[in-house]
């Protein structure tokens, strides 16, 4: 059995499509978690928010066309290692979006003010094949792949406004659940 050209060209363009998405995740999380902490804005270590302070400047370009009214708040989780928690202050009224993308770069949840509220909450990430216990007290979201990536964004009204939504961002936390006793808070 041969194949046609034509048919290759079709598998090559099909294999492609299906695998871009992948593949560029992937580079993109190797990039951004292969920096110790708080050596470049918003990159550092899987299961660990890192942070920018201000707002982006015209060079910014890990996302392809930030927000200049929000600061972001960057998380690769690494659900191989176990389920994360999620902790999230209360923010006061204060729009955020704490959008989770999977390897496909599909949002599959979105905890905020428009989604969640803006009350303190605490939620669990667990990878698509995880299936232990997990602590009574928090909203479970499974991810549909072992990597993904939270992107979050929180208003800020200006300059002087980065004191505040710091604050905020300071409070946000995740830890690792692997390993610890999962009765009450973890």
């Amino acid at each position: 059995m041969s194949v046609l050209s034509s048919d290759l060209q079709t598998l090559s363009y099909e294999a492609y499509v299906y695998l871009y998405s992948l593949v560029t995740m992937d580079v993109t999380r190797q990039q951004q978690t292969n920096a110790p902490a708080d050596s470049t804005a918003g990159f550092g270590p899987p299961n660990q928010f890192h942070h920018l302070r201000r707002f982006p400047d015209a060079d910014f370009r890990a996302v392809v066309r930030p927000n200049f009214d929000t600061l972001y708040s960057s998380a690769w989780l690494d659900l191989t290692r176990g389920p994360v928690r999620i902790h999230v202050p209360d923010s006061g009224d204060r729009y955020f979006m704490l959008p989770i993308l999977d390897a496909w770069t599909d949002v599959f949840a979105n905890p905020g003010k428009r989604t969640t509220a803006t009350a303190e909450q605490d939620f669990v990430v667990v990878g698509p094949t995880y299936h232990g216990d997990l602590p009574a007290d928090v909203s479970v979201i499974r991810a549909p792949t072992h990597r993904a990536w939270m992107i979050g964004r929180t208003q800020t009204n200006g300059p002087a406004d980065y004191a505040a939504v710091n604050k905020f961002q300071d409070g946000l936390r995740i830890t690792e659940l692997a390993g610890l006793q999962l009765t009450g808070q973890a």
